[in-house]
Order: structure tokens, then C-alpha cells, then sequence
């Protein structure tokens, strides 16, 4: 998208609207504000427009490597797992460190020296807030509380009336 191109945010009503449950397991718009802060871009709400309010934090390059590290903690299969508060602060360590240990030379992967702790708090924090919507299945069991099942039946008239039977006049 380019600066000041149209964005629409979904905005949807809980319990009247069909697609909150979409809106829910769709992390596309926590990747979307990751990438749109680190190029120095705002959504402003007055008018719906993309704005530029600074220079880039990181390259290209540093964002498609950011993303690609984030996304799998941030997908609707992680997110309706079954997660203990053990397993998932292990995960969550465990990524600090990897990114951490990708961080020591920065410049590989398209990120200044002086914003290395800047890039890696907002990764650590994507995958943590997306990470807890597993914890203890959450997400899934709120899914699966709000969700209802309507059956209807439909009458099935017997096989022997004529077409006239069938209609009701």
C-alpha cells in the first residue's frame, strides 16, 4: 500500500455479527500494524488513510525477517492450541533467546545497532500477546462456548402425494 491509500478496519458488533470469530483468529492486522510501525507509517482514523509520521526504523529485508520469525506464533493454529502456562513460557523464552542470539550481529539481518532492542521487545511482544490466546485452549474454548448450532428440520411430505399434494395452495 502506498502513504495516505484508503484502509479499512473491520468493524464488527460481538454477538450480532457472524464474523467475529473471524476477526478473532485473524492476526493479520497485529503483523499489519508490526510492519506498518516499523516503516514509520499510522493508520489515521479520521479518514481511514495511511500516514507517514517518520523515517523507517528497519529495511525491508529486517521486516520480511521479523515476520517470518513472528507469523508462525501468530497463526490460527498456535493460537487454538492447547497451551499450559509451563510450555508456554518456555516458548516464549525459548524465542527471546533465538531472537536475541539473531540479534547480535543486526546488520545480517537489516536492523541498525541502535535499534536492535527496540526490534527485538516488539517481536518478543507480538508473540507473547498472540502466544496467551493459547494458553489453557482460551481461545478455543470461548470459540467453542459462544458458538451455537442451529439444526432445522425440514418435514419431508410423503413420496405418494401428486405435485398438486405437494403444493400448498
Amino acid at each position: 500500500m502506498t502513504q495516505d491509500q484508503e484502509y479499512e478496519q473491520p468493524y464488527i458488533m460481538p454477538h450480532t455479527d457472524p464474523r467475529v470469530h473471524e476477526v478473532i483468529l485473524n492476526n493479520d492486522l497485529i503483523i499489519d500494524e508490526l510492519m506498518r510501525t516499523l516503516r514509520g507509517e499510522i493508520i489515521d482514523s479520521t479518514d481511514n488513510t495511511i500516514k507517514k509520521i517518520g523515517e523507517p526504523i528497519v529495511s525491508e529485508t529486517a521486516i520480511n525477517w521479523m515476520v517470518g520469525r513472528v507469523l508462525p506464533y501468530t497463526s490460527k493454529i498456535f493460537s487454538l492450541s492447547y497451551l499450559s502456562q509451563e510450555v508456554l513460557n518456555e516458548l516464549i523464552y525459548e524465542f527471546e533467546c533465538d531472537v536475541s542470539l539473531e540479534l547480535m550481529f543486526p546488520e545480517l539481518v537489516g536492523v541498525d545497532r541502535q535499534h536492535r532492542d527496540f526490534v527485538k521487545w516488539l517481536m518478543v511482544h507480538t508473540m507473547l500477546v498472540t502466544a496467551h490466546k493459547a494458553r489453557g485452549g482460551e481461545t478455543l474454548r470461548k470459540l467453542l462456548s459462544t458458538h451455537q448450532v442451529q439444526e432445522t428440520s425440514v418435514m419431508h411430505e410423503s413420496q405418494n402425494k401428486g405435485v398438486f399434494g405437494r403444493l400448498k395452495i
